[in-house]
């Protein structure tokens, strides 16, 4: 099996979800189309689940490689293959599938709570999460809220039983915090830290999400998987 896997910055790898892929004897494939990879010929048959990470770009810039993204994630979903979004990532599925995506008021950055929200999946009510975007989406239609935050913002979605997406980050560890902090450090240095939902780069790097985290995202990636 393969896990396709779209990256859109030096830091913002697969991280966990590959731990989660080789504990399940996924091949991995990491293309970077924001560097000029073309994937407008991709067929859902060379794929068995395509990943899409963050980055720093919005999904509604007017760039070719992020429509041919969307473009690609229609192509997946009609192949019924799963799709699981990141950040950046959930804002491309959000908007492909007719959802909005736009500024948040205050750019939220660090370790914060989310909720979760639906029944039909059993996650711990409340998980510390990495948090590092300045949008967020709604929810398309025919999705479900997966989680949301204390200001009842949107957090994650799920749409159908293959699709995935996610605001905040459940897959970074610590090496990769600390190269996403001195990769990203003007994103940091740009906010009103400290604050409600701003922490300072030693915040970050001092703070941890929950222990459960790395469960939670492996049943999130299993349940959209078997």
């Amino acid at each position: 099996m393969k896990m396709l896997v779209l990256q859109h910055n030096e830091v913002e790898g697969p991280a966990m979800i590959a731990d989660w892929a080789d504990d399940h004897d996924y091949d991995i494939e990491i293309l970077r189309p924001d560097l000029g990879v073309n994937i407008a010929k991709i067929r859902p048959d060379q794929f068995d689940l395509l990943v899409i990470m963050g980055g720093g770009n919005s999904a509604e810039d007017t760039l070719d490689w992020l429509a041919d993204e969307r473009d690609l994630i229609h192509r997946a979903h009609n192949a019924h293959k799963p799709i699981f979004g990141v950040c950046l990532g959930a804002q491309q599925i959000a908007l492909a599938f007719g959802a909005l995506v736009d500024n948040l008021i205050t750019t939220e950055i660090g370790w914060m709570p989310v909720q979760s929200t639906n029944s039909s999946i059993e996650l711990p009510d409340e998980l510390n999460v990495l948090h590092w975007h300045n949008q967020q989406f709604t929810i398309p239609a025919d999705g479900v809220r997966l989680f949301k935050d204390d200001l009842d913002r949107n957090q994650g979605f799920m749409l159908g039983d293959n699709i995935i997406g996610l605001q905040f980050h459940f897959e970074i560890g610590q090496d990769d915090l600390n190269r996403l902090i001195d990769f990203d450090r003007d994103f940091i240095d740009a906010t009103d830290a400290p604050n409600e939902v701003q922490q300072t780069a030693e915040q970050i790097s001092n703070g941890k999400g929950s222990d459960e985290n790395r469960a939670v995202l492996y049943q999130l990636l299993d349940s959209i998987t078997k």
